[in-house]
């Protein structure tokens, strides 16, 4: 008996194909970068494996193994090293940028209270301390 043209045949279910959301969806796969040499070299343990016997007794059936692949986890790492790197950089040159203007801060307000203080040693006694943030010493007592 001849099949109707417009129906579809299934093949059997060990040929299909399996597909997930990332397979028929490109833009919701990942974006992996590869990770360089030196940081594999560095993150990759020894290789390690394990062997399984699968058992139906009396019989062995076969032999499970199981071994460790970290290629995947090093590439997510160094996807998240690629944007906390930069944001570490960013944050160290704030923390420097910080340190300098605290320390331009304190050794103006110091520039000022020597030079008040090397005044004094001239014997111009006349010279007070300075009492604001980097205020100018006059030479009179202000009153």
């Amino acid at each position: 008996m001849p099949k109707a043209s417009g129906s579809r045949r299934t093949p059997p279910p060990s040929t299909v194909p399996a597909y997930g959301a990332t397979d028929l969806f490109p833009a919701l796969q990942p974006k992996t970068h590869v990770p360089p040499d030196w940081l594999t070299g560095l993150l990759t343990p020894p290789p390690r494996s394990d062997m399984f016997p699968i058992r139906h007794y009396p019989n062995v059936l076969g032999i499970l193994r199981v071994a460790t692949d970290p290629s995947d986890e090093i590439a997510k790492t160094w996807d998240n090293l690629r944007v906390i790197l930069p944001l570490l950089a960013l944050a160290v040159a704030v923390m420097v940028a910080v340190t300098m203007s605290v320390t331009l801060f304190v050794t103006r307000r110091l520039a000022v209270v020597g030079r008040a203080i090397g005044r004094m040693r001239e014997n111009d006694l006349s010279v007070r301390a300075p009492s604001r943030p980097c205020a100018k010493s006059t030479g009179s007592p202000k009153g």
